[in-house]
């Protein structure tokens, strides 16, 4: 034991269990890690759990007696604070851990130098005659994390948690049921990071009594106690609308269940109807939940023909790759970097798919715009002129934009100190948004302008001032000779009676092929000359010397060897963005750091290599990986190599420096020049 005290406390709420608990303890007194402590929570036992416990002598055994009964929550916080281990694993007395458990655990904690953190196992199910299963444990990485643990039971006996994290989050005493989900909620909430141990250590035993297979009101208090998770501050607006809803179902159609039986048929319509609104998808091939409503509404010649038309429905749409809603997004899978670790696949796993939809196009009355490009529309912020508000932040952000905008419409309106331009006779659009650069221009910003302006070629561009100063701004919008443009003065707000609105598209990097097809044409099929007269470069080392962010640490070091392989280094803050566009066209291999000039290789062509050095990611939902779909998309060999940031104070994660790795560096290269 390091400074005695164990590297982890394990705590064990019990209750009435004297005739199961003997085997939870002797798993945990077998485990082939042995720098742990117990700790036996009774919560006033009326059996003889407290002689079972006393019989076993072990003095890593540390016993506590509730004097009455307390519920689950209040007992695990009495362990928790009576705990002093490093980190905090749980196990219920009728379950047990398989001998590695605390080991597997523990060799993945040093892997990451004992972050402060949560960690969860795998898992085995047991049914009532020992027979075991695998439990359903997907890869947490592709999932959303609020989704996994809505979706899937991660019970506490599977957690080993940094007992920091319990000095500010505690099991909630007021939810004395769906506890497990409640707290890994709160701590994903709160930003700790979560780690999946792919290995399964522990098991979950299905004892006859336990609340899952007894308590006859489970419905009910599921129903209560999930309203009641689902309503903390700290969650709202981040719990994924679809899981409350399937959840929610659940107990409504289990109520119905018991409502029917106990024949109260108002309740039992009240329940059932509840429960199909709420989530009808839940009733798609579930024959058990089909036939209980057509049960009760005595359709089952009805529910035959139904049934008839959802099956030929469904043949039609495998056949035809419709979906039940027309959805016409496409599905478009991006390949791993060519030179990925197994280490490092899991961040690229889950990203390896996305559906993205075409610009919608919209007619609007009477639109209010800000200067930084969010509309009102009705007193409202359409949700599409935001949408890379949300997901960056969260619903409060959103909320504090929209009232922002609210205030300076009314100013706008009826006040003076805002000035404002009112367009009333002819059709006008916007393409900006409050976030802007030259990533966005390129991804979300012309594709806009190319939409609205093959629809609506009258249609007149309002364009802010400032832009006059942004040489590639500038030199794209040459590229369209007949569009009509309305300067926009600096900080004016706008009043549009007719307005042409081109949502905005999600802020994550999925990018529509039709999109990128286009943006590259418009570059490529009026650059020939240019193409032509710049010096071609075959390989291109991108330095960002010239950039008041985010360097390179050992840059030097970098290019003395890149020379010698025949590569130039180049700024592209020297060249125009069709000069740029020239370059990638000649380049074959492209060597960047992560940065918005990296969205240069929308124009490199196929079988062309880039290598992105990128910041080490802490947090898989921190990064997108923006260029590594472009390439993919583009059938260009796409590289990565991870690297170290350098600490600059109050410097955001992606502004910060790097500093690579230059063996590692050396062996990527010569992979890629081998190909």
């Amino acid at each position: 034991m390091e400074n005695n005290r164990p590297f982890f406390s394990v705590i064990i709420p019990t209750y009435n269990r004297g005739h199961l608990i003997t085997k939870s303890i002797d798993s945990l007194l077998s485990q082939t890690f042995l720098d742990f402590e117990i700790i036996i929570v009774d919560d006033a036992s009326t059996d003889n759990t407290g002689k079972v416990i006393h019989a076993i002598n072990d003095d890593r055994i540390s016993y506590i007696l509730n004097l009455t009964n307390q519920e689950r929550c209040i007992t695990r916080n009495r362990g928790i604070e009576a705990s002093n281990g490093k980190y905090i694993c749980f196990l219920d007395s009728d379950d047990y851990h398989l001998p590695n458990h605390l080991e597997v655990i523990y060799r993945e904690i040093k892997k990451l130098n004992e972050p402060k953190s949560f960690f969860f196992v795998n898992a085995w199910d047991e049914d009532i005659n020992g027979n075991k299963s695998e439990r359903c444990c997907p890869d947490y990485e592709k999932m959303d994390g609020y989704t996994y643990f809505l979706h899937y039971t991660v019970n506490p006996q599977r957690w080993a948690v940094h007992r920091s994290i319990f000095e500010s989050i505690k099991f909630d005493s007021e939810v004395v049921i769906c506890e497990d989900m409640d707290t890994s909620l709160r701590i994903l909430a709160n930003n700790y990071p979560i780690y999946q141990i792919k290995e399964r250590t522990t098991v979950y035993v299905a004892a006859s009594d336990s609340f899952t297979n007894s308590d006859a009101n489970k419905a009910s208090k599921e129903l209560f106690y999930l309203k009641r998770i689902f309503n903390k501050n700290e969650l709202k607006g981040k719990l994924p609308r679809k899981e409350i809803n399937r959840l929610l179902s659940m107990c409504h159609f289990h109520l119905a269940e018991k409502s029917n039986e106990e024949n109260s048929r108002l309740k039992t319509h009240y329940h059932s109807l509840k429960s199909f609104f709420l989530f009808p998808k839940g009733y798609n091939g579930k024959t058990n939940k089909i036939l209980f409503v057509m049960n009760i509404y005595q359709l089952f010649l009805v529910g035959d023909f139904i049934k008839s038309i959802l099956n030929l429905w469904k043949r039609i749409k495998n056949k035809f790759n419709f979906s039940l809603y027309f959805d016409t997004t496409k599905k478009i899978y991006t390949k791993l970097p060519l030179n990925i670790s197994e280490k490092e696949k899991y961040l690229f796993l889950s990203k390896e798919s996305y559906r993205n939809k075409h610009l919608k196009i919209k007619i609007l009355k009477n639109i209010y715009i800000t200067h930084w490009g969010l509309l009102i529309h009705n007193l409202f912020l359409p949700l599409k002129s935001a949408e890379n508000l949300i997901g960056r932040y969260d619903e409060s952000f959103y909320k504090r934009h929209w009232r922002v905008a609210i205030e300076q419409y009314l100013v706008s309106k009826f006040g003076k100190s805002l000035p404002s331009q009112h367009f009333n006779d002819g059709d006008y659009f916007t393409i900006h948004t409050p976030w802007f650069g030259y990533f966005s221009w390129l991804t979300t910003y012309l594709p806009r302008l190319i939409a609205v302006h093959k629809k609506y070629p009258d249609a007149i561009l309002l364009v802010p001032k400032e832009w006059e100063s942004i040489s590639f701004v500038m030199d794209s919008l040459k590229l369209f000779p007949d569009l009509q443009r309305e300067i926009v003065k600096s900080d004016h707000h706008m009043f549009v009676k007719n307005f042409i609105f081109a949502q905005v598209r999600p802020w994550t990097s999925q990018f529509y092929l039709e999109h990128i097809a286009e943006i590259r044409d418009l570059f490529i099929s009026n650059n020939e000359q240019i193409k032509s007269d710049i010096s071609p470069i075959k390989r291109i080392y991108v330095s960002r010397k010239k950039a008041n962010r985010r360097k390179i640490t050992n840059e030097k070091e970098i290019e003395i060897f890149l020379k010698q392989h025949g590569f130039q280094s180049i700024c592209f803050e020297d060249y125009t963005i069709t000069e740029q566009v020239a370059l990638m066209q000649n380049a074959e291999i492209l060597i960047s750091m992560h940065g918005a000039g990296l969205t240069n290789a929308l124009f490199l062509n196929p079988k062309s290599s880039l290598f992105e050095l990128t910041p080490i990611v802490e947090h898989q939902k921190q990064f997108r990986f923006p260029f590594w779909r472009i390439s993919s998309i583009l059938d260009v060999n796409y590289y990565v190599q991870f690297c170290k940031t350098i600490d600059e104070g109050e410097l955001d994660f992606y502004s910060r420096n790097l500093e690579v790795d230059m063996d590692l560096f050396k062996n990527n290269l010569i992979n890629i020049l081998s190909i």
